[in-house]
């Protein structure tokens, strides 16, 4: 005569704990959202990009492929391409991380006011330079992340740094913003001041034809506004900008004075 342990219903005390467990947790993952997702949204998850990018790589060579209850990336020939995940999520956890220590260095730096100290702007070089090889979107300066509303974090650009930390007569400065709308080409900077004051340049702004990256612009209108008082000012200057990293909410930018923005989605 078997054991009790032997029987039926001693293999199910001894095994099947295990077994509902592993099954459980095989339903917990199957109906995760990260799974539910579409292959565009987890293309986009992964690597960081816009969805609409997202959508033109799957639904060209990158063709969506059912997985167990979710969508995987496939190559040409029908194959799953877990490595292109894989790397996607790889390179999508380094740039959370590059860009938490970025922006922590340069809060410190009070808009760039607060001079670097030699190992700080090492640092700063280091993680720009590493972050423009990780920036998700192609040709930028195209990208309609790169239109909307604008907060200064960070500059270079010594008249900006000077009314920053001046302000204008007597009238602290509260930001500086950016209103910028590739479609219809144009481009407001906004140096904001107490009491309803600013400073406010009005450009156009055309993509360079040669490099995605880089953007053309020119002044248009200037005024300024003290208190009750608002007066125009003669629009003078024109220039470049190169977009070295550019996501949906942090862009990294040099221009053809030499000069370096950071700006943060609002």
């Amino acid at each position: 005569m078997p054991s009790a342990m032997h029987s039926p219903l001693g293999r199910f005390r001894q095994h099947g704990r295990r077994h509902i467990a592993a099954i459980v947790v095989l339903v917990l993952i199957m109906a995760s959202p990260f799974f539910l997702m579409d292959a565009r949204a987890q293309l986009a998850w992964t690597s960081g990009m816009p969805l609409r990018t997202a959508a033109s790589l799957v639904s060209g060579a990158s063709k969506p492929c059912r997985w167990r209850g979710g969508m995987l990336p496939r190559r040409a020939g029908g194959q799953l391409d877990v490595f292109q995940w894989l790397q996607g999520l790889g390179s999508w956890g380094r740039r959370s991380e590059l860009k938490g220590k970025f922006l922590n260095l340069i809060e410190k730096s009070n808009y760039g006011i607060v001079p670097f100290s030699v190992a700080d702007k090492e640092g700063f070089d280091s993680l720009v330079e590493e972050l423009s090889g990780l920036s998700p979107t192609p040709e930028p300066a195209r990208s309609p992340l790169f239109s909307g509303e604008w907060k200064l974090l960070w500059t270079t650009e010594q008249e900006l740094l000077f009314s920053i930390d001046k302000g204008l007569f007597g009238l602290a400065c509260t930001g500086s913003t950016q209103s910028i709308d590739a479609v219809s080409g144009t481009l407001e900077n906004r140096i904001l001041f107490e009491e309803d004051s600013y400073l406010r340049v009005g450009s156009s702004l055309a993509p360079d034809e040669a490099d995605g990256k880089r953007f053309n612009f020119k002044f248009s209108s200037c005024s300024l506004k003290w208190k009750n008082f608002e007066v125009p000012l003669p629009p003078v200057g024109a220039g470049w900008g190169e977009l070295v990293y550019l996501d949906e909410d942090l862009r990294i930018q040099r221009d053809s004075r030499c000069a370096i923005l950071v700006a943060s989605k609002m």
